[in-house]
């Protein structure tokens, strides 16, 4: 418990944007490569309005490997994630989101968000949000804060771009009365 509270870095596998310190496996150190890709993630959102779908379709046609093709292939880790069949390392929108409400990204180290339940059958439950153990300015940051909270805000509301290529300002104001969801 001691490496979480202090802010250590104790994952086997750090978060897309990052990689280990060759001087200590505790720290972490900007991999510029995918750093340069979670800038554009965040840039997109905030500045074009672009929804998660239009990001993931951006980085799908720019060639770009998803977290675990890039850990597999450019990193040469042997990283595995049980929702990516028959390498498949396309961009999806949960992979999008989970980027931009990371707060790793500027700079924090946030542990403890799951535990296991009973060590008798390895159930693992999530862990309240009060719970989590956070400690910042742990390591260098690829993304502003100010650009982070924006990017935290809009996640909450629907920000598909128009045909005109411009962000509505009733975006994730409007909803159908009907079925609630975002109005076009």
């Amino acid at each position: 418990m001691g490496e979480k509270r202090n802010g250590e870095f104790v994952g086997a596998f750090p978060s897309y944007g990052y990689i280990k310190s060759p001087e200590d496996n505790h720290k972490l150190i900007i991999d510029k490569e995918s750093a340069e890709i979670v800038k554009k993630i965040f840039e997109w959102k905030v500045n074009e309005g672009l929804g998660n779908l239009s990001i993931c379709h951006r980085l799908n046609d720019m060639g770009v490997l998803n977290p675990t093709g890039y850990k597999k292939k450019k990193l040469n880790q042997n990283y595995n994630n049980s929702q990516i069949m028959q390498e498949d390392y396309s961009w999806c929108s949960s992979t999008v989101r989970n980027i931009l409400k990371n707060d790793i990204y500027i700079g924090n180290i946030t542990q403890g968000k799951r535990r296991v339940k009973s060590y008798k059958v390895h159930k693992v439950e999530q862990v309240p949000e009060d719970e989590w153990i956070t400690v910042e300015n742990m390591h260098e940051p690829i993304i502003e804060k100010e650009l982070f909270e924006k990017a935290q805000g809009l996640r909450k509301v629907d920000t598909r771009v128009q045909n005109s290529g411009t962000l509505s300002m009733w975006a994730g104001i409007l909803k159908c009365a009907d079925c609630g969801r975002a109005m076009h």
